[in-house]
């Protein structure tokens, strides 16, 4: 009895850790975001519409802490739970939902200049319709808890479609949105181990709206990746073009022609390089 009572408890400090660590992941991955939109001083690669959409969603799910303050998410129920931890998860989530309006107010009030209005033209209200439908007509429960937990399932796993989208128009992935990207993509995915593991150990109900959406999500974010693959091969192809060509014509020049086709190709490089910081 005091070994099942031991390995219930190891199975479930694991559980939450795992979740804790995806909390993380969340949190950093928005401060990250913010601190180099300070840094830079521009928005640009960033599509604003997706920062609603994931605020939208973070203040639904996180409503429950203006009603009790030991609460844990919807999608790990259990009554034994470390006092530490609850503490720790909660300060999380607030720390989070704080930093997400800071974001918004931060782009709004400071860089609201510096948007990429004529890119970042995606219909989002769109989303958030088909998703509030959605979660109407397909949940568990047909109550309001349950309705509002399920619409930000469905809105989470198409919150990158604006982002998505600006990096089409643009035709690249800012280095600080990709490392953004990753982790949530390693918040998610801790979250579906925990989901998977909580199924398997504790006989949990497997949430298999949540579970689908999530996969949603992590694909929706490998897209990303491959998206941002590419743009950096493109941008190599186009530099090894440019410079195959100059540098060919440079064989019926002179030394110095040639000196100057150089500092055209640096001039290029540099050109691409400003091009895209701005984008």
């Amino acid at each position: 009895m005091i070994l099942k009572f031991t390995t219930m408890n190891l199975i479930m400090n694991t559980l939450l850790s795992i979740q804790l660590i995806g909390d993380y992941f969340l949190c950093m991955g928005q401060i990250l975001l913010l601190q180099n939109i300070h840094r830079k001083n521009t928005c640009a690669s960033v599509s604003v519409k997706t920062q609603i959409i994931f605020t939208i969603i973070f203040t639904i799910r996180y409503a429950d802490l203006l009603v009790s303050y030991l609460t844990v998410y919807k999608s790990f129920e259990n009554q034994h739970l470390d006092l530490a931890y609850i503490v720790v998860h909660n300060f999380v989530k607030i720390a989070h939902i704080i930093i997400m309006y800071w974001t918004l107010l931060v782009i709004f009030v400071l860089f609201r200049k510096s948007e990429s209005r004529k890119f970042d033209a995606f219909r989002y209200e769109m989303l958030i319709s088909a998703c509030a439908i959605m979660a109407v007509l397909l949940n568990d429960k047909l109550e309001t808890e349950d309705v509002m937990w399920t619409f930000s399932i469905y809105l989470e796993a198409v919150a990158m479609v604006p982002q998505r989208f600006l990096i089409s128009r643009t035709k690249h992935v800012d280095g600080i949105v990709f490392y953004y990207i990753g982790f949530l993509s390693l918040y998610k995915f801790c979250y579906m181990a925990n989901w998977i593991f909580s199924t398997i150990y504790l006989d949990s109900r497997f949430d298999k709206i949540a579970f689908a959406a999530g996969i949603i999500q992590l694909i929706s974010y490998c897209d990303i990746f491959v998206s941002r693959k590419m743009s950096k091969s493109r941008i190599s192809i186009q530099e090894d073009d440019y410079q195959f060509l100059h540098c060919s014509e440079g064989l019926k020049l002179n030394s110095e022609d040639s000196n100057s086709i150089c500092n055209a190709t640096a001039a290029f490089k540099n050109k691409n390089k400003i091009t895209f910081q701005t984008v």
